[in-house]
């Protein structure tokens, strides 16, 4: 498109789902010199178009809004479009129409009046774009190239990465991840009683004092040895005292996020598909009109095809009873990672629960409608498949 030197505009329809307006940005084929976000009522008043600028911020590309005043009238949306473009109109530039968002009428107009003034349309499908109207007959449905990165895609949903985990796992504690995942059918319970001492113990010291039935417990006694053997604690008589919080914070569930991080990131090195994954992801969200601040922490995070995947990690007895004794832990979680999908990742975002212990078959039947797969017991070993199969079903 850019042969003739020729400045590029294009059009995008803003909707709730940002990933269309903003991967077009990151591949040769398709990038603008400027883009005009068309944007609904709706969409002004719940921050879309901004977070969506925001995203774009760095591309180098030039961003410009265009608001409309009903999303629902055929005929009044082709006519303001029509006078952008006019305004904007000159023998130095060549416009193009992305019509993967917006309403139906907003989608529906801009392409009528597009193919009516001879400019090409595009739209795209699970990152597979297709030329809905080309004039000069020569252009080819391709995929587009998946170079977006976690921060772009949240500052484009309206979250933003506060901190991220700078991951360096020492080799023994990856061996111990890779030891404790192949003994879960027979010592679930000693490290249901690692996660409760790690997460109850003096914080300031670092320092548990073990019972007489805990030092007589030669499974619970043989993970404590292990956590020596890797040089995360120490133990002296009845004292279990570890060398650091980020030892006491392995020792509390983190083992398994550690271990899933490598698992995905295996995969990643032979997958071009996956763009990014971070771990213990410390976000924001970005909102003005809430009332209050609202900030989350994510387990492991995976960026692939441009569609979000949040995977939870739990070492804790999932079948028990939550807290406040409402439900059961493995319903909470369920929830509580739809509900960070759905408002972190949009309506495509999917999810995986894993989970030393085995959860019950309603629990994964709740899941599986809110697109969300569970790995616990022993099919843990499964994740790498498990992640694949999402990415590529």
């Amino acid at each position: 498109m850019n042969k003739n030197h020729k400045k590029v505009i294009q059009y995008c329809l803003v909707s709730e789902q940002p990933s269309p307006n903003i991967s077009p940005l990151y591949d040769d084929k398709l990038k603008p010199d400027e883009i005009v976000l068309i944007v609904s009522p709706e969409q002004r008043d719940s921050g879309g178009a901004t977070n969506i600028a925001k995203a774009m911020r760095h591309t180098g590309v030039k961003i410009h809004t265009l608001s409309i005043s009903d999303a629902w009238h055929k005929d009044n949306i082709i006519e303001q479009i029509e006078v952008d473009i006019k305004q904007r109109k000159n023998d130095d530039c060549e416009f193009i129409l992305n019509a993967t968002g917006g309403t139906k009428p907003m989608s529906i107009a801009a392409y009528e009046l597009f193919y009516s003034q001879n400019f090409p349309v595009f739209y795209i499908q699970n990152d597979q774009v297709y030329w809905l109207y080309d004039p000069d007959k020569n252009r080819q449905s391709f995929s587009l190239v998946d170079k977006l990165k976690l921060k772009t895609f949240l500052l484009a949903h309206g979250i933003d990465i506060e901190e991220t985990a700078l991951v360096m796992v020492p080799p023994k504690c990856q061996k111990l991840g890779d030891i404790w995942v192949n003994r879960i059918e027979t010592q679930s319970k000693a490290l249901s009683r690692l996660n409760w001492i790690a997460s109850n113990m003096d914080k300031n010291t670092l320092t548990y004092t073990m019972t007489d039935l805990e030092i007589k417990d030669d499974a619970l006694q043989s993970l404590f040895d292990e956590l020596v053997h890797a040089d995360l604690a120490s133990v002296q008589g009845k004292q279990l005292m570890f060398n650091s919080e980020e030892a006491r914070f392995f020792a509390n569930g983190g083992w398994l996020e550690c271990w899933v991080l490598k698992e995905l990131t295996s995969v990643k090195a032979n997958n071009p598909k996956i763009q990014d994954i971070q771990f213990n992801v410390k976000v924001k969200y970005l909102d003005n009109n809430r009332s209050t601040e609202i900030k989350n922490e994510l387990d492991v995070v995976v960026l692939a095809n441009n569609r979000l995947y949040l995977i939870e990690c739990k070492t804790s007895r999932i079948n028990e009873l939550s807290e406040d004794g409402s439900q059961k832990k493995a319903t909470d979680s369920v929830y509580k990672l739809a509900t960070l999908m759905r408002e972190i990742g949009g309506t495509m975002a999917k999810g995986i629960l894993t989970s030393y212990h085995k959860v019950n078959p309603v629990d994964k039947e709740r899941a599986a409608m809110l697109n969300i797969k569970i790995c616990d017991g022993s099919a843990l070993k499964n994740i790498k498949s498990t992640m694949l199969s999402m990415i590529n079903g």
